[in-house]
């Protein structure tokens, strides 16, 4: 039944082209998450909950 739904949609070479392209872009993703630097990871896993303001030396108020 669905497979018979696709097929009479028609949606050409654009909508597997965009399949592919959506695809390769989430892999790509996923392998930069993996290889990623220990050092930037720590860092970015720590982003959210840094809302500290910065210190500024030489005066403390």
């Amino acid at each position: 039944m669905w497979k018979d739904a696709l097929r009479t949609l028609e949606t050409g070479p654009l909508a597997e082209i965009g399949l592919v392209a959506f695809v390769f872009a989430f892999c790509m993703i996923v392998l930069y998450a993996f290889w990623m630097p220990k050092e930037f990871r720590e860092h970015a896993k720590h982003i959210p909950l840094d809302d500290a303001p910065p210190h500024q030396n030489g005066s403390s108020s």
